[in-house]
């Protein structure tokens, strides 16, 4: 996954050790990232707790975006739970911290 940051290498054995705040931080940022995109397709799928979790994922889009009708309609009637603009600012910070992971903090200069 992310070497340094989630995995840590263990000085007296050759085995990593977790990072548990970088590795809850890194899920909760990807639940962030595809939340609102699966949301639609969970509300218009219809199967038995699919739409429930996608009203919980709408419940926070509403609370989060200040104008989550001006979401991207995925699946008519459903569209994405926040705006674009929301929705690109979670992106930009979730391939951020890809850029941040792959070069170990030292950005792109040599």
């Amino acid at each position: 996954m992310l070497p340094g940051l989630v995995f840590k290498r263990s000085s007296s054995t050759a085995h990593f050790q977790i990072r548990w705040v970088s590795a809850i931080a890194d899920f909760l940022l990807a639940g962030m990232v595809v939340g609102p995109l699966a949301a639609p397709f969970l509300a218009a799928s219809g199967l038995l707790m699919l739409p429930l979790i996608a009203k919980i994922i709408y419940f926070m889009g509403v609370h989060v975006c200040p104008q989550p009708d001006m979401g991207v309609a995925l699946s008519p009637p459903y569209i994405m739970a926040v705006c674009m603009r929301c929705y690109g600012t979670v992106t930009g910070l979730f391939i951020t911290r890809l850029l941040y992971g792959m070069t170990g903090g030292k950005g792109f200069t040599g």
